[in-house]
C-alpha cells in the first residue's frame, strides 16, 4: 500500500511529519480534525513494530523507539491497514533526558586550565630570576 490515507498531527491538530519522543500526537483515518470513534483502532510505529495506542487516536511515542526515520501505521478494528505515513522522530533535549550534569565537568576543565596558566606564569618568573 502506498503511503497515505491517514493524518499524523501534532497535539494542537496541525499536520506534521516531525515527531518527538515522549510528546503526544494524533493519528486519524481522516483529517486532523477527525471526530469519529477510535474504538478498535490500533496505532503502530515501525522500524521495529511498536504498538503505541489501542482504542485511541491520541498517542505518545515511547523513548525505546529511538530517534530517526520511522513509519506510523493505523489499523482498523477489523485488523486491516488503513494507511501509513513516514515520519522523522527526534529525541527531546538529550542532556535533560540522560541526567547529565555538565557543571562538574566544566568546573574540572576550568581548574585544569587555571592550573596550566599558573604553571606557565611560575616557569616564566623562574626564567626571569635566573636569566
Amino acid at each position: 500500500m502506498p503511503e497515505g490515507d491517514i493524518s499524523v498531527c501534532s497535539a494542537d491538530g496541525t499536520s506534521t511529519d516531525a515527531l518527538t519522543l515522549g510528546e503526544d500526537f494524533i493519528v486519524t483515518p481522516g483529517a486532523c480534525a477527525f471526530t469519529g470513534s477510535a474504538a478498535g483502532y490500533r496505532v503502530v510505529a515501525f522500524s521495529s513494530p511498536t504498538l503505541v495506542g489501542t482504542n485511541t487516536f491520541h498517542v505518545t511515542l515511547p523513548s525505546s523507539l529511538g530517534a530517526g526515520a520511522h513509519r506510523i501505521a493505523l489499523y482498523a478494528p477489523d485488523g486491516s491497514l488503513v494507511g501509513w505515513r513516514a515520519v522523522t522522530v527526534s529525541s527531546p533535549d538529550l542532556l535533560a533526558s540522560t541526567g547529565f550534569a555538565g557543571l562538574p565537568l566544566g568546573g574540572a576543565a576550568s581548574a585544569l586550565v587555571l592550573l596550566g596558566a599558573a604553571g606557565i606564569v611560575a616557569a616564566t618568573r623562574r626564567r626571569g630570576l635566573t636569566g
